[in-house]
């Protein structure tokens, strides 16, 4: 049975309906037209929905939205997006009222004020947000190539402003003076935490116009206004509070985090918590179990109305904007589909289905600690897909202890299976503590595996004893677990859930480094790979190469090297690893590659330098030869310099050789001797020696 959620799109004959806003409790579905400009959302009744459903008469559209980029606008198109953003930012508080005609109308009129702008245009501002499913990224201009990105204007002869009463200055801030003052604004005044911007401008002046100082002149150098105006035009004041007063005492009274998120919270997806914490136990590699890797960093994605876990991810990397966005990523795919990717149905006996985890949609919000998530400010595809993200303020227990209960449950239980299997002890850095690492046991596959078996037995069986369960929930008999409470959310209250159609996102999400581009193919972190599809521009620019190297840039999962993508006229093109040439990187992750190749390069190391030892002697054993073969060569000439007799030496030799070896072999084992009459005189062995030496020194 098709769930109902927000943002999906039905097809009634020739128009497409687009979901806004569905509840249990009204039992009323609103939805509107997204290819009439004009049309306001209409209501219908979740019976008459279901109804036109099960006749067949509406469909659903399964149609993905291609992502696009606010980077590739130009600065006035963002601007223009970021102000209409303001617009509709805080229109989901007005839900479901807002989709009533009478208020629809007053409420446009109330932010047309607000913001200065007419009441038709915020109307078209807010039906377009609604059209273009509720996500920032539906504000964008249709047209992305249009005004003038990248020029800039120019700098008058004239100096623009309003001319001073005293100042005698008369200097313009071009480019290269606005990068100056930015550089000095933030060394000397937001790196040096008791300095006053009148004291860095005074340093300013003495490191840059030192001339001038002397001569007391200040005509021809910027003013303090305009210190301080560049300074602070280049640096958000998120920044600007950050330097001079500390990250910890921003986060802790300078940020601004609402606690209603959490309290308002009325149903699934209506908020996630994120948060990571380092695992207790040690790990090895998957290609050599001898090889130890480390400890994991384990992160959980939790719903705070249900407690369900609704999203993993395991990993060595240490938490950052990457890993903290494929986290998320998790959250957002079936997860038999993330066991695919992960590829944890090799492991023996591991099986899930998408019944016992049900979990695969986007939030309304997201609360992340340690601010992973806040990361990429000018590209983040996490706010553009709609999704509000709060960071919880520092020495906030009580807002982000929901995810930090699930480390305490889980891994608590498996370290209680036995002891040296690679968990650490609770004293394991005092003296004389056995190292882990000597017991490790575990890939990162393999305790990934367990992990998820963990989840899955919290999310449909643990009891939350002190769950408030509410009234309409006792009535129904919900017990306070997990999956009951998310599946009786989504039946009873208003869905903030929302369906996931954007095309790429994975690979959108990817870190980017830089490659080199060769004749062979990409060369990324030692390993080579294919270009999977040729075009006839890469195909030059390799054959142009030759032997040289062309840097380019790749994204890739550092779960999965066996597979990069390269960034090509801003499109993405897959390359696979070569398996003739890195076997390695088949089915491996980049911090077992990393591991790998620290060894081996400690060991082609230590082999270079035994090598050298045996090259040495080798050199001096032949050395050695020479010097006595010097000695022993007879002072006179030799006549037989010739081609002609060079080569009856040459026959000569070899047949000293050939007796020599006869000789070796008789003498090597015992042989019976026939004594046989001759009229020539028996010759011994070294008469026989004798006789040919005497032949050659004849010649």
């Amino acid at each position: 049975m098709q769930k109902t959620l927000v943002n999906q799109i039905w097809q009634h004959k020739s128009t497409f309906l687009r979901i806004l806003y569905h509840s249990q409790g009204l039992e009323e579905i609103f939805w509107i037209d997204i290819n009439d400009e004009n049309k306001l959302p209409e209501q219908i009744s979740i019976e008459k929905f279901e109804n036109l459903k099960s006749d067949r008469i509406i469909k659903l559209i399964e149609t993905g939205e291609e992502y696009r980029d606010p980077d590739d606008y130009s600065e006035k198109s963002v601007a223009k997006w970021n102000k209409h953003w303001e617009v509709v930012e805080f229109l989901n508080q007005d839900e479901p009222l807002i989709f009533i005609d009478y208020y629809f109308h007053e409420k446009c009129r109330e932010l047309a004020n607000e913001h200065q702008l007419s009441r038709q245009t915020t109307e078209r501002i807010v039906l377009k947000y609604w059209k273009r499913g509720k996500s920032k990224l539906g504000l964008l201009p249709d047209l992305i190539n249009s005004g003038g990105r990248g020029k800039t204007r120019n700098v008058l002869n004239a100096k623009r402003g309003r001319p001073s009463k005293y100042s005698k200055n008369n200097i313009n801030i071009d480019a290269n003076l606005a990068k100056q003052i930015e550089q000095s604004y933030k060394k000397f005044y937001l790196q040096v935490e008791q300095a006053s911007l009148h004291t860095a401008y005074l340093n300013y002046l003495m490191v840059k116009y030192p001339s001038q100082v002397k001569k007391n002149d200040f005509t021809k150098v910027p003013t303090k206004a305009q210190f301080r105006y560049w300074g602070e035009k280049s640096f958000e004041v998120q920044e600007r509070i950050i330097g001079k007063k500390g990250s910890k005492i921003f986060n802790k009274d300078f940020r601004i985090t609402t606690e209603s998120s959490v309290i308002n919270t009325i149903g699934p997806g209506s908020l996630f918590q994120i948060d990571s914490t380092k695992a207790d136990i040690e790990l090895v590699s998957a290609i050599d179990r001898q090889i130890p890797i480390g400890g994991p960093t384990l992160y959980f994605v939790s719903d705070v109305f249900s407690r369900m876990i609704v999203g993993v991810l395991i990993t060595l990397e240490e938490p950052s904007y990457s890993i903290g966005a494929r986290a998320l990523y998790n959250t957002m795919i079936s997860k038999s589909q993330l066991c695919k990717e992960e590829r944890l149905n090799e492991i023996e006996d591991f099986e899930i289905s998408d019944e016992q985890w049900p979990c695969h949609y986007l939030p309304d919000a997201i609360v992340a600690d340690r601010a992973e998530l806040l990361g990429h400010q000018s590209n983040n595809i996490i706010r553009d897909l709609g999704i509000t993200i709060e960071n919880t303020a520092a020495y906030r227990a009580d807002l982000k202890g929901v995810v930090e209960n699930h480390f305490k449950v889980i891994h608590t239980k498996i370290k209680g299976l036995k002891d040296k299997r690679g968990f650490k002890s609770l004293n394991h850095k005092q003296r004389g503590v056995r190292n882990a690492r000597k017991d490790a046991l575990l890939t990162l596959k393999e305790y990934y595996a367990i992990i998820i078996k963990e989840v899955l037995s919290y999310n449909n069986s643990k009891v939350l004893e002190s769950y408030p369960l509410e009234r309409d929930m006792i009535i129904d008999g919900v017990s306070p677990i997990p999956i009951q409470l998310w599946n009786w959310g989504i039946q009873n209250r208003s869905g903030k859930l929302r369906s996931n159609n954007i095309l790429n996102l994975k690979q959108k999400l990817l870190p980017k480094e830089k490659a080199k581009l060769s004749k062979d193919g990409i060369l990324f972190k030692h390993g080579l790979y294919n270009i999977s599809t040729l075009r006839k521009g890469i195909i030059n620019r390799q054959l142009l190469l030759q032997d040289k190297k062309l840097s380019v840039e790749v994204s890739f999962d550092p779960f999965n090297l066996e597979k990069i993508y390269l960034h090509y006229d801003s499109d993405l093109i897959e390359c696979f690893v070569s398996k003739s040439r890195s076997p390695l990187y088949i089915n491996a992750n980049m911090w077992e590659i990393s591991a790998i190749n620290e060894i081996n390069r400690a060991k082609i190391y230590k082999d270079s330098l035994h090598s050298i030892s045996e090259s040495i002697e080798s050199l001096d054993f032949a050395e050695n030869i020479f010097k006595e073969a010097e000695t022993k060569r007879k002072k006179k000439k030799s006549a037989s310099i010739k081609p002609k007799n060079i080569r009856e030496n040459k026959t000569k030799e070899k047949e000293l050789n050939r007796q020599e070896q006869i000789i070796r072999d008789n003498t090597a084992k015992e042989v019976k001797i026939i004594h046989m009459k001759s009229e020539n005189k028996d010759l011994s062995n070294n008469e026989h020696l004798n006789f040919f030496r005497k032949l050659m020194d004849d010649e």
